[in-house]
């Protein structure tokens, strides 16, 4: 049964069919074909907490030709239980169960990260759920040992968004790619610590540039939260991949800064580090006139009123050949006055469209060609948070 507190909208032109379906509620998963049940399990031997917003990820991880599911459950606060990281098989036997020290929200991010010829897995943790927990980033091999964990700063969460003891968390999923073509991936995550980081796959060490410039090194500092998770594309065709996404911003009057969120794009310069993207490297704010600091780097992007939850979705919408960025708006910063609409840049950062949404767009836009027209099509939710007026249907 839907309140309307649950109730979401779906905005999209044409008609989506879904075959095979997987849904987790408490601790659970449950996959279904069509509207039958295959199988349900309950995970961490029942002990472990809710699957909230942890996706399930389908790999075949141990090479015997059927997908595994992998997904990640929160610690309740109202009944005992542990986060957990869950690989099932494919009929619904539990291959293996990892407990973790922190909420996973993240869904679980699935690639050879070491070279070996094996898949491994990649999760976030932390979360805004209570009870606390610590945060960071964990890699798991396909057997289920633990590769390695960055652990991020502990700059919020306290009352007043004061440090508290607990490293911050990792809200949104990691992507894996090869950001300096040195042909082994890196892992690349944003963080409630403000920093968005490329580590090196195969041991979870930051990346950093060989000059002697100031800042060439990951994680970055981006002076806001972000709960985006990046996309990873090749913009300008120049065989170098940048990393997209969206962040926070906050008004700061000795900064020049206002509510509101920056898309962000940065590449990895193998001198230099961290750098922002051309037309992308614009200075928002008046922070550190004169000259650098080391938080200047986070200033950089299009700035717009409402921050940015959405991740990024890419693609070539209007047939130029030619990547775009679609972003849809977020919720923090009154969300029934600012946002509600999803944006589309050209790979320069020009604005190219602005299309009005009924709600906010918490969640990440798709692209895909559903009239068969043969343009890509945007498909993005809207979250209702007028209650007193849901929308009709």
């Amino acid at each position: 049964m839907f309140t309307p507190q649950m109730l979401k909208r779906m905005t999209l032109l044409g008609t989506l069919m879904i075959a095979i379906t997987l849904l987790a509620s408490a601790e659970s998963v449950y996959a279904l074909n069509a509207i039958t049940p295959l199988f349900t399990r309950q995970l961490g031997g029942g002990n472990a907490g809710y699957v909230r917003h942890s996706s399930p990820m389908l790999a075949d991880l141990n090479g015997d030709g059927t997908l595994e599911i992998i997904v990640g459950t929160l610690q309740a606060q109202e009944i005992a239980s542990a986060p957990y990281l869950s690989v099932l098989n494919s009929n619904g036997t539990v291959l293996w169960e990892r407990q973790v020290e922190g909420h996973i929200n993240s869904t679980p991010a699935v690639g050879d990260i070491n070279n070996d010829g094996f898949p491994e897995i990649v999760v976030g943790l932390g979360a805004e759920n209570e009870p606390q927990l610590s945060g960071g980033v964990v890699a798991y091999d396909r057997n289920g040992n633990r590769l390695w964990k960055v652990t991020t700063l502990d700059r919020i969460g306290g009352a007043g968004d004061v440090p508290n003891g607990l490293a911050d968390g990792v809200f949104a999923s990691p992507s894996i790619a090869d950001m300096n073509n040195d042909g082994i991936p890196e892992v690349i995550f944003g963080s409630w610590d403000m920093r968005m980081y490329v580590v090196r796959g195969t041991d979870g060490v930051a990346l950093s540039g060989s000059g002697s410039t100031p800042y060439n090194y990951w994680p970055a500092e981006m002076l806001d939260t972000i709960w985006s998770s990046p996309a990873i594309a090749d913009l300008n065709g120049d065989g170098k991949r940048e990393i997209i996404f969206g962040g926070d911003i906050s008004y700061n009057p000795a900064a020049g800064t206002q509510n509101g969120g920056l898309l962000r794009v940065f590449n990895h310069n193998t001198v230099d580090g961290p750098k922002p993207f051309p037309g992308f490297n614009t200075l928002y704010g008046t922070i550190c006139p004169g000259g650098a600091c080391p938080t200047d780097i986070g200033h950089y992007g299009k700035y717009v009123d409402q921050t940015l939850h959405s991740s990024p979705a890419i693609g070539d919408i209007n047939n130029d050949g030619k990547l775009e960025i679609v972003i849809g708006s977020g919720r923090a910063f009154d969300p029934l006055t600012y946002g509600k609409w999803v944006k589309v840049y050209d790979n320069q950062g020009t604005l190219l469209r602005t299309l009005t949404t009924d709600g906010v767009v918490f969640g990440s836009p798709a692209l895909a060609d559903i009239n068969g027209d043969g343009y890509l099509d945007i498909i993005a939710g809207t979250e209702r948070l007028n209650q007193a007026n849901p929308p009709p249907g």
